[in-house]
């Protein structure tokens, strides 16, 4: 694992985000259970896209504890217009002060789209990240995980 400037890189250092992890349809949700390194966590970031155009659809964003059905934590829904292709999106919440060595599970849900398009996040499909699995609709898969940075 990276550290760099108070985030760390849940993935391997190289190709961590190789191709995009399908799109975000209405109804599907796409998460990513992992496990802090440090106290403070205050952020996390998503690598996203939307296909080189604007998308006005609206994904809800939770941060629970431990897995799928844990404790939210935080939930914001965003409207994707705000996403820059192939960029880092970063979504901001209360600090957890003794985040360190704890699960987590972030996820994005769509919750509709106004213009029939939907945004992806890119992920490495062959990675297994050490403590976290990858989910489509709840359901852990055999290895993926999302580009994903942890702010703490």
């Amino acid at each position: 694992m990276a550290v760099d400037q108070g985030w760390e890189k849940l993935d391997s250092a190289n190709g961590w985000h190789v191709s995009p992890a399908g799109e975000l349809e209405p109804g599907m949700e796409l998460g990513q259970s992992f496990v802090c390194r440090g106290p403070g966590m205050h952020r996390v970031e998503l690598l996203l896209a939307n296909y080189e155009q604007p998308i006005d659809s609206t994904v809800l964003v939770r941060l629970r504890e431990e897995g799928p059905e844990g404790r939210i934590l935080f939930q914001q829904p965003f409207n994707t217009l705000r996403v820059v292709d192939n960029a880092w999106q970063s979504f901001d919440f209360p600090v957890i002060p003794h985040s360190a060595g704890r699960r987590f599970y972030l996820s994005l849900t769509a919750l509709g789209s106004n213009d029939g398009r939907h945004i992806t996040a890119w992920h490495q499909p062959e990675l297994k990240l050490d403590g976290g699995i990858l989910y489509r609709n709840g359901e852990p898969q055999r290895r993926g995980a999302l580009s994903l940075r942890v702010w703490a």
